[in-house]
């Protein structure tokens, strides 16, 4: 006897309907596990690779990096990175993109605000690298490396008073660095030569005293 099949009936339209986003979401939730352990491997590599000194190596690796999720995100950051200590505005345009990119995860985790207003600054855009020098000391008010690119930054956009209150932030952080102090002055200067001549004397003492204690406690 000849066995024939019976055809499997097929659900109404409106269920078929129904059925499309449920099926979407399970693929969708079997797929992402394995994009996020793709990145996490990409990025593992990468660090490797920066570890090791193959910094182009290492740029493809983060670049390859799924861009999904934490590890995608600090694949953007670490690519970046490596493209900032690059010299020319090529380079910075490139770790730009890479930022834009990291900022559609999540735009304020770790120094990505900071690696902005760098790239920013060094394509001249004096503007929104003022911009992301607040928002990344609004941020990390304690962290001093921003308060120097930041007075440079609004001076390039004629705002010297805004300058010698980004510098006077950065010696209240770094009250025994000389340079901090003279840097301090020069913006200082900018606004008021007299009020200037005070700050290049403390700038004078603070060095006068990192050279004694350098003296009475020399380096092995």
């Amino acid at each position: 006897a000849v066995v024939r099949a019976l055809p499997v009936p097929l659900p109404p339209p409106a269920r078929r309907a129904l059925l499309v986003p449920v099926l979407a979401a399970a693929f969708a939730a079997a797929l992402l596990p394995a994009l996020r352990l793709g990145a996490q491997l990409r990025l593992n590599r990468g660090v490797e690779a920066e570890e090791a000194g193959d910094e182009g190596r290492a740029l493809r690796q983060y670049r390859a990096a799924p861009r999904d999720g934490l590890p995608g995100l600090q694949a953007r950051l670490r690519s970046a990175e490596l493209l900032l200590r690059r010299e020319g505005r090529e380079a910075a345009v490139a770790a730009r993109a890479e930022l834009w990119a990291a900022s559609d995860i999540d735009p304020l985790v770790g120094d990505q605000a900071f690696l902005l207003a760098e790239a920013q600054r060094r394509d001249y855009g004096w503007k929104a690298a003022a911009e992301a020098y607040t928002l990344y000391a609004g941020l990390n008010p304690a962290d001093p490396r921003t308060y120097k690119p930041l007075a440079e930054v609004l001076q390039s956009q004629g705002r010297p008073a805004e300058a010698a209150e980004a510098a006077k932030v950065l010696v209240a952080l770094r009250p025994e660095d000389p340079e901090a102090w003279r840097f301090y002055a020069e913006q200082v200067h900018t606004v008021d030569p007299a009020a200037a001549r005070l700050v290049f004397a403390k700038a004078a003492a603070v060095k006068d005293l990192a050279t004694a204690k350098t003296k009475s406690n020399p380096q092995p």
